[in-house]
C-alpha cells in the first residue's frame, strides 16, 4: 500500500505463505541505510524532514487507510535527504479499536523526536493529530502542500509565549479521549449545546469526522447515539432487557424523546428516578429466563 501511494518503504519482491521478501535499502557493499536515530543530519534539514514526514503520515491515514502504531526515529530511514518508512508489519487498519490512540502515540513521537533534536517549531500535538485525520483537506498533492504551508506560516510566526501554550495543550491532549464514531461519544448533549455556541473548534472529532458545519455536525450527534444506548446510561439499566419488558418500537422511542425535549433538569432528575424505581419493582417479580426455557422445554 505505501509504494502504491507513492511513500518512500521497501519495495515487496516476494510473498510465500507467512514470509515476505522485500527491497534491500542500503548500499551495493551491503550496508544498511542509518535509521534517523543514528544519521547525520544537518541542522537545516530538520525542518524539511519534519513537514515530509508530516506529509507521509497524512498519505499513509488517508490513501493506505493505515496507521503506523510504532512510527518513531528508530523506524525511519536516512538517505538522500529524504526519509523512508520501515516495519510496517504492525500497522493497524482504520477499523482497529485503538487505531486513533496509536495514531496519536506516532504523532507524540514524530513531535519529540523533531522538537528535542532537531530543534523543529512543530505545531502541536492536536494540530498534527487534526492535520493527518482532517477529512475537509482535498486528497491531490496540491492540496496538501497548501495546507502544509499555511500551517509552517502559522509556525514560523509563533511567538515564545505562544509556543509554550502550545506545549501545555499537548500535555491535555495526551490525556484525552478521542472516539472514533458518533456512537462513541460520551456526551453528545453536551457536545451539540457546544456547537450550537459554536466552539464547534473544542471537539477533538469535529474535524475526524469530516463535517464541515455546525448544523450538519449538531444533526448527526443527535441522532447518531441509539435510544437503546441512551436509556442504558440514564436509566442505569440492560437496553436489551429494558426493550423486551416493555416492547417499545423505535418509533415510541422517537416520540418520546420529542415529548422530554423541553423539560428542566429538576423534571428530568424526578423522571429519571421514577423510571429506575419502576424497573427496580420490576426485577423483583421477573422470571428468570432458565425457568422461562425449562417450562418451555419439550419433555422426553
Amino acid at each position: 500500500r505505501l509504494c502504491n501511494a507513492g511513500l518512500l518503504a521497501p519495495q515487496p519482491l516476494l510473498l510465500r505463505q507467512h514470509v515476505l521478501v522485500m527491497e534491500f535499502l542500503g548500499s551495493s557493499d551491503g550496508w544498511a541505510y542509518p535509521r534517523l536515530k543514528d544519521a547525520q543530519v544537518p541542522a537545516h534539514r530538520f525542518p524539511l524532514l519534519y513537514y515530509q514526514l508530516v506529509r507521509d503520515m497524512r498519505i499513509l491515514y488517508t490513501v493506505c487507510k493505515l496507521v503506523h502504531a510504532d512510527l518513531s526515529e528508530y523506524n525511519i530511514l536516512y538517505h538522500g535527504k529524504r526519509l523512508y518508512i520501515i516495519d510496517v508489519s504492525q500497522s493497524v487498519e482504520h477499523e482497529h479499536p485503538f487505531a486513533l490512540d496509536f495514531l496519536r502515540h506516532d504523532c507524540n513521537n514524530v513531535t519529540e523526536y523533531f522538537r528535542k533534536r532537531g530543534g523543529v517549531r512543530t505545531m502541536s500535538l492536536r494540530r498534527l493529530f487534526e492535520f493527518i485525520t482532517d477529512k475537509t483537506i482535498g486528497p491531490t498533492e496540491e492540496d496538501i502542500d497548501a495546507a502544509l504551508g499555511t500551517i509552517r506560516d502559522e509556525m514560523d510566526d509563533c511567538s515564545d509565549e505562544q509556543l509554550a501554550a502550545v506545549r501545555l495543550d499537548d500535555e491535555v491532549f495526551r490525556q484525552s479521549y478521542i472516539p472514533r464514531t458518533l456512537e462513541e461519544v460520551y456526551d453528545y448533549e453536551r457536545d451539540v449545546k457546544k456547537i450550537n455556541k459554536g466552539d464547534k473548534d473544542e471537539l477533538i472529532y469535529s474535524n475526524l469526522l469530516g463535517t464541515g458545519n455546525n448544523d450538519t455536525v449538531a444533526a448527526a450527534a443527535a441522532v447518531a447515539v441509539p435510544e437503546a444506548a441512551e436509556a442504558e446510561l440514564v436509566a442505569g439499566v440492560d437496553a436489551v432487557d429494558l426493550n423486551e419488558e416493555e416492547g417499545e418500537s423505535d418509533d415510541d422511542n422517537a416520540s418520546d424523546k420529542s415529548e422530554f425535549a423541553e423539560e428542566t433538569k429538576e423534571e428530568k432528575k424526578e423522571r429519571q428516578k421514577a423510571f429506575k424505581d419502576a424497573n427496580r419493582e420490576r426485577r423483583k417479580t421477573k422470571v428468570p429466563k432458565f425457568v422461562k426455557k425449562r417450562a418451555t422445554r419439550p419433555k422426553k
